[in-house]
């Protein structure tokens, strides 16, 4: 199989909030790695990562800027295919200013 150049599949700019939800404009195929990459407002938080198509996330780098920024990579499998207009959807454990893509 040969390495491509990564496809957007979404974005998403959460207002303060305890989600932020990027909702894909491409299709997905099932078998091909998910990456999704976001910041938010504050460290004192933890986030977790799912999708509308069931497939599993891990975090794999967690960034702290000091108390305010976190910057953060979680990546799936992909095992499962996203058709355009599904979701994932990133859940905070309190309220945060974020931005995603994936």
């Amino acid at each position: 199989m040969a390495i491509t150049a990564p496809t957007k599949i979404g974005e998403g700019t959460g207002t303060t909030s305890t989600t932020c939800v990027i909702t894909t404009s491409v299709a997905h195929n099932a078998g091909e790695p998910i990456a999704v990459h976001f910041l938010y407002s504050s460290s004192l938080q933890t986030a977790s990562v799912t999708d509308s198509a069931g497939n599993s996330y891990s975090q794999s780098k967690r960034t702290a800027s000091g108390a305010s920024i976190v910057i953060e990579d979680w990546i799936s499998n992909g095992a499962n295919a996203l058709a355009s207009g599904q979701t994932v959807t990133i859940t905070f454990t309190g309220s945060v200013s974020s931005c995603a893509q994936a």
